[in-house]
């Protein structure tokens, strides 16, 4: 009997607009949003549940590249009970989004959000509320 190892489909994401206030230098320190216009949502990690990063349906339309590169959206309990969201970059291997390193990364000022209502519907779920934008931590020391 012969076994065929099934490759991992392709990494897709839904494209998000990076907005940064465009009378600061770069407060990122070299972080992704410093020169990217755009950035690639690849899927979500919710530490309710784990936080291993998860790829979401509604999010599949297009890969990440250069020009916009992965993010995963990080899901935490913040005190008093409320849910928060922010985004990181996330490593992909084969095919596989890796856990996000997210001790070294910090907020650098940007923020990432698109009017496609898959956006905000989405995280309406693990959220509670459908945001507009989230911040990018994309920022190391």
């Amino acid at each position: 009997m012969t076994t065929t190892a099934t490759a991992a489909k392709p990494v897709k994401g839904l494209t998000l607009h990076v907005f940064r206030d465009t009378a600061l230098s770069d407060c990122t320190n070299g972080g992704i949003t410093a020169r990217a216009q755009r950035v690639t949502l690849v899927g979500l990690c919710d530490f309710e549940f784990g936080g291993e990063p998860t790829r979401l349906p509604e999010w599949q339309l297009t890969p990440p590249s250069e020009d916009a590169p992965a993010v995963v959206a990080v899901v935490l309990d913040h005190f008093g009970g409320e849910r928060n969201a922010f985004l990181v970059p996330v490593e992909i291997r084969d095919n596989e989004l890796q856990r996000p390193h997210l001790y070294r990364l910090s907020h650098g000022g940007n923020f990432a959000g698109v009017s496609d209502s898959r956006f905000g519907s989405t995280l309406y779920r693990y959220l509670g509320y459908r945001p507009d934008v989230l911040r990018v931590h994309d920022r190391t020391e």
